[in-house]
């Protein structure tokens, strides 16, 4: 009896010991699947970040790349230009950026302008397995510069009195580049003709204010050009306000750049050979005025656009015999803005996770 009793005894402590052995093998399994799978979901999560910086690369790298501002259309902010071409541009990965085997992928989206167009925003987000995903915010500015072109060197002074404007006196010649520090005056005296001439470039700082004189006479400049008052065979800058009274003439050789504006009176007539910029302010006409850009005009966003005729071929010169055909013309015109240097600052590019 007594060996039974121990028999049976061994055979409750073998069952007890399998019970237990098979609780415990139980929590350990339910440990590691559950330790697993917070490893494959954290692995997951961070192959979406991984996706998700992928993708502000593959913009960096493809996106920018198409950005070319010189083919911005006109009147278009360049923020909202490159807004047009990353919205013509795929948004996902494409194949050779494919994570092998992870099923991951990211995609760009929420392209944004600042409400001054001053910065460029979108999202990056990255997708891996069913439901990770990882959300990465970038913005960087767009800086715009279109301040007025510095006076370039090698530029002679006129002679003038300390603070007071040039005022050249008989029919004047420059055979350099010369530089008007407090303006430049050019006014009819009685009897007499007030023109000037220069054969190279011209900047003036400050205002230039011209009389204007009827049937003018430069000896200076080439015979077909001897009705204008100034003529200048290369560039003209004018860093302040542009004044042309009754029948004043202006000839610019190459490009014509102006601060703050254009104001014309009756029968004032200026051409320019190449390109004309108008920087802060733009042009106000007076009936029978004559304007004549050979090349491109640009002018700030408020400028009045729909002023301009086309020159559609037309020569500056036959034009402005026709009096009827006064007003404004140019080759083409756009803003201003479209002829500035635009720099997108990626080295203050902003990241948020």
């Amino acid at each position: 009896m007594g060996g039974n009793n121990e028999r049976g005894s061994t055979l409750v402590v073998v069952l007890l010991s399998i019970t237990l052995i098979m609780i415990f093998a139980t929590v350990i399994t339910s440990q590691v699947l559950s330790t697993s799978k917070q490893v494959k979901t954290t692995e997951n999560f961070q192959v979406a970040t991984d996706v998700a910086e992928m993708g502000i690369d593959y913009f960096l790298e493809n996106v920018i790349k198409q950005v070319n501002f010189t083919n911005n259309i006109p009147y278009k902010n360049p923020c909202l230009y490159m807004k047009d071409v990353a919205n013509s541009l795929p948004k996902t990965n494409p194949i050779d950026s494919q994570m092998i085997n992870s099923g991951a992928s990211f995609e760009l989206s929420d392209y944004q302008c600042s409400p001054d167009n001053s910065i460029f925003s979108f999202k990056s987000t990255g997708k891996a397995g069913l439901n990770n995903t990882k959300e990465i915010n970038i913005s960087f500015p767009i800086n715009i510069e279109h301040g007025f072109p510095e006076r370039p060197p090698g530029f002679i002074d006129c002679d003038s009195e300390t603070d007071a404007p040039c005022r050249p006196v008989g029919d004047v010649v420059y055979d350099t580049n010369v530089y008007f520090p407090s303006g430049l005056v050019i006014e009819k005296v009685r009897g007499t003709t007030t023109t000037v001439t220069s054969f190279d470039s011209l900047y003036v700082y400050g205002k230039l204010y011209m009389k204007g004189e009827n049937k003018v006479e430069n000896p200076n400049a080439p015979e077909e050009y001897s009705e204008f008052e100034l003529y200048v065979k290369n560039d003209v800058f004018i860093d302040g306000m542009t004044d042309v009274d009754n029948h004043g003439t202006i000839y610019v050789g190459r490009d014509l750049h102006v601060n703050w504006g254009l104001d014309d009176a009756n029968h004032a007539d200026i051409i320019v050979e190449r390109d004309a910029y108008f920087y802060q302010k733009t042009i106000l006409t007076k009936p029978n005025s004559f304007i004549c850009v050979k090349g491109t005009l640009y002018m700030p966003k408020d400028s009045d656009f729909s002023k301009v005729k086309k020159l559609g071929g037309k020569s500056c010169e036959t034009l402005r015999t026709i009096k009827s055909e006064d007003g404004i013309y140019a080759d083409r015109v756009l803003d201003i803005a479209t002829s500035s240097e635009i720099n997108i600052l990626l080295d203050e590019l902003n990241v948020e996770y």
